[in-house]
C-alpha cells in the first residue's frame, strides 16, 4: 500500500507536484490518490494535466472515520470554497489576466460536457500506453515556455490557468470522449502546436493591455455595464441639436447608375409595395420630448430631407441612438412594419466582410497598405423616388408647431409640401425625401450605387473583395465596398493605393457626393476596416477594445446568467462578426441559437450552461 498526494501550493510561483510513497502499518489500508487543487490568488484553479481517483480509506488519514463518498464530497466542497474565497479577494494582476482568469473560473464551475472533459477524475481507460500519432488530445503547455517570459509568480499562475483552459477547450472540441490532457511526453507536432498556442495567447494578452482608455466601456450592453459605466447610454432621448443633418439632403439621384433590373423595380408600381396596400395606423413615437422632435423635423425640412403630406400609407416611429465616443446622435426611422409589408428586397451585392478580406496575402518582407473613403450621412444624400415617399410617414406635426417651435416661416412650410396646391394649415405627416436608414430596400440601393462609383473610378470588378464573387488573383490593387465605405488595398505599393484614392475623390466630387473627410485614410498599414483591424500591414485581428468589451460582458453573464434572449442576441452578433475571421468557430454555436430564438425574446430568462460554454469557447 502507498499514498500518492498531488498538491498545488497557492503561493508558489509555479504549479508543483509532490509524490510520497510509504508503507502504512494499519489494517484495511488501500491505495489513496488525492487531487487537492488549491486556487492561486484571485483565481479559480484546476490543472488540466493532473488526474487521479478520489478514493480513500479513513484509517490513519483522519481521526474521524468517514466513508469514501463522504470524504470525496468534503474535498470537493473545500476546493470550491477556497476558489470562491480567493476569487472575491483583490489581486495585483493586470486587467487582461483578471478578465481571462475570471472567465476560466466561471467556465470551470458550469455543469457541462466541457467541465467533465477538463475536470477530474480521469478514467483509467484513458491511461493506455502506446505511440501518440494524433495531434489531439494535447498535453499541457510546458512550464519552460512560461518561464521564458519572466513574469511575476502571480501572473505566471494566471497564465498557466488560461493556457490549460485553452488546451482543455481544444481537446473538448476534438471530442469529449478523448479530451483528457495527460502528463505524457508531447510529440514534435504537439510541441509545435503548443508553442503556437502559447505565442498567440501572450500576444492576445498584450493586445488587451494596449487599451489604455475607457473606449471599451462605451461598447458594453446596458445589462453588463456597472453603474458608473451606464453614464454612456447607447439609446437615449432625442436632442435635435445633436443630430447630424446635412446642409442639403437628397442631392444625389442613384437610380440612373443602378443595375437595370433594380432600376426597373424602383420605377414600376407594385414592385416594391403591393398595389392597393391599405394605410397603416399613424404612429406617435417621437423618441422623447415632442418639443425636440418638432425642432428636428424643422431642421430636416429646411435641409430638404423631409417633405410634408396630408396623409401617408406607411408609418414608422423615431428613436435616437448615441454615437460611440461622442455626444452626437443618430435619428433612426423605425421602419420594421413598413419593411414587412414591402416585397422582398434584392440582396446587397459584393458586400465587404471580414471573411472576404482574408483573401489578402503578402510576403514576410511586404506590407498591405489601405486607403479609405467614407460618405457622410450616406442615406440622407440618396434621393427617394417620389412615388415611394407615401410609405415613409412619421408622427404628425402641426403648422403652428413648426412655426413656433421649429422657427420656420410660412414660405418654408409651403416649399416643403408634397402637394403644392395644399394650404399650409392644420397638421401634416412628415415623409422622407431620401432613402431612410430603417427601410429594407435602402441597403441594396446604397450598396449598388457605391459599386457604380468604384467602377467609375477605374477600379476593376475583378479586383473586388467579397464573399459572393471569386477572390482576386492579382492582389497588387484590390478594393471592397460596405454600404458607405470604399476601402482600397495594395500589397507592397503604397503609391498605387494613394493614386487610386485620388481617383475615387474625383469621382465623388463629380457625382456630388459629400464625404466625411475626418475618416479619410491614405496609405496606412494600421487601420480599422469593416469592424476589424489591419495591424502592421500583416494581420487582420479583432479590435482590442471590442475584445475587452466581449470578455467583460461574458464574465458578468457567468456571474449572473440572467438576460433576455434579445439582449444576448445583440452580444452574439458582436461575437459572430469577429468570428468571420475564423469561420469554423461558428460551428460550435448551437445551444445559444436555441436560447436567442425563443418566442418570448423580451423576458428575462436563465441562460443555459451549454450556451455559456459556447460563448466562452
Amino acid at each position: 500500500t502507498h499514498i500518492a498526494i498531488y498538491g498545488v501550493w497557492s503561493r508558489a510561483p509555479i504549479v508543483f507536484f509532490t509524490a510520497l510513497r510509504a508503507s502504512l502499518r494499519m489494517v484495511g489500508c488501500c491505495k489513496l490518490s488525492l487531487n487537492l487543487l488549491l486556487p492561486a490568488p484571485g483565481l479559480g484553479s484546476w490543472e488540466a494535466g493532473s488526474c487521479g481517483d478520489l478514493a480513500a480509506s479513513g484509517a490513519g488519514f483522519a481521526s474521524r472515520r468517514r466513508s469514501a463518498s463522504s470524504r470525496e464530497a468534503s474535498l470537493l466542497r473545500s476546493a470550491r470554497w477556497k476558489r470562491t474565497r480567493q476569487l472575491s479577494s483583490p489581486t495585483g494582476l493586470r486587467r487582461s489576466l483578471q478578465l481571462l482568469s475570471l472567465l476560466v473560473s466561471g467556465l470551470s464551475a458550469l455543469k457541462s460536457s466541457w467541465q467533465s472533459a477538463a475536470g477530474f477524475p480521469q478514467r483509467s481507460s484513458d491511461t493506455a500506453f502506446g505511440r501518440q500519432r494524433d495531434l489531439f488530445p494535447l498535453s499541457i503547455v510546458p512550464e519552460s515556455f512560461i518561464e521564458e517570459l519572466g513574469w511575476s509568480a502571480e501572473e505566471s499562475v494566471a497564465l498557466r490557468l488560461i493556457l490549460d483552459a485553452q488546451v482543455a477547450s481544444l481537446n473538448w472540441l476534438y471530442g469529449p470522449a478523448r479530451c483528457c490532457s495527460k502528463r505524457t511526453k508531447s510529440t514534435a507536432a504537439q510541441l509545435d502546436g503548443l508553442r503556437r498556442l502559447f505565442d498567440r495567447s501572450v500576444a492576445f494578452v498584450a493586445r488587451l493591455d494596449s487599451v489604455t482608455d475607457s473606449s471599451w466601456e462605451e461598447l458594453l450592453p446596458s445589462w453588463a455595464a456597472d453603474n458608473a459605466m451606464q453614464a454612456v447610454a447607447v439609446q437615449t432621448s432625442l436632442v435635435a441639436d445633436r443630430i447630424d443633418v446635412l446642409p442639403r439632403a437628397g442631392l444625389v439621384d442613384p437610380c440612373p447608375s443602378l443595375p437595370p433590373c433594380l432600376q426597373s423595380k424602383l420605377s414600376t408600381a407594385g414592385e416594391v409595395f403591393p398595389i392597393d396596400l391599405p394605410a397603416m395606423r399613424p404612429c406617435t413615437g417621437v423618441g422623447g420630448d415632442k418639443f425636440e422632435y418638432v425642432k428636428l423635423i424643422a431642421i430636416q425640412l429646411r435641409a430638404g430631407q423631409l417633405g410634408l403630406s396630408r396623409s401617408a400609407v406607411g408609418y414608422g416611429s423615431i428613436f435616437a441612438v448615441g454615437k460611440r465616443g461622442s455626444t452626437r446622435m443618430r435619428a433612426i426611422w423605425h421602419g420594421a412594419q413598413v419593411s414587412a409589408l414591402a416585397l422582398r428586397p434584392p440582396r446587397p451585392q459584393h458586400l465587404a466582410s471580414p471573411t472576404a478580406l482574408l483573401a489578402l496575402r503578402c510576403g514576410a518582407d511586404e506590407q498591405i497598405f489601405v486607403s479609405k473613403r467614407d460618405a457622410s450621412c450616406w442615406f440622407d444624400q440618396l434621393r427617394l423616388p417620389s412615388h415611394l415617399r407615401q410609405y415613409t410617414g412619421r408622427p404628425r406635426v402641426s403648422v403652428s408647431e413648426l412655426l413656433l417651435i421649429g422657427g420656420l416661416s410660412l414660405e418654408e412650410v409651403q416649399a416643403a409640401l408634397e402637394d403644392p396646391s395644399c394650404k399650409p394649415r392644420g397638421s401634416f405627416t412628415p415623409v422622407s425625401r431620401t432613402w431612410p436608414m430603417g427601410f429594407s430596400w435602402s441597403s441594396a440601393v446604397a450598396q449598388s450605387y457605391l459599386l457604380s462609383l468604384c467602377e467609375k473610378s477605374g477600379l476593376q470588378n475583378s479586383g473586388i473583395l467579397a464573399c459572393d464573387v471569386r477572390s482576386p488573383s492579382d492582389l497588387r490593387l484590390t478594393h471592397a465596398a460596405a454600404t458607405d465605405d470604399i476601402m482600397l488595398f495594395a500589397v507592397g505599393d503604397r503609391l498605387a493605393v494613394c493614386e487610386a484614392a485620388e481617383r475615387v475623390d474625383h469621382t465623388l466630387e463629380a457625382e456630388g457626393v459629400i464625404r466625411n473627410r475626418k475618416k479619410d485614410v491614405d496609405g496606412a498599414t494600421d487601420a480599422a476596416v469593416v469592424g476589424v483591424h489591419l495591424e502592421d500591414g500583416h494581420v487582420l485581428a479583432a479590435p482590442p477594445a471590442r475584445c475587452l468589451c466581449i470578455l467583460y460582458a461574458i464574465t458578468r453573464l457567468l456571474q449572473r446568467p440572467f438576460v433576455t434572449p434579445r439582449e444576448l442576441a445583440a452580444l452574439l452578433g458582436m461575437i459572430q462578426w469577429l468570428d468571420l475571421l475564423r469561420r469554423p468557430k461558428l460551428a460550435i454555436l448551437e445551444e445559444i441559437y436555441r436560447f436567442t430564438k425563443r418566442a418570448a425574446d423580451s423576458q428575462v430568462a436563465r441562460v443555459p450552461s451549454g450556451a455559456l460554454v459556447e460563448l466562452c469557447a
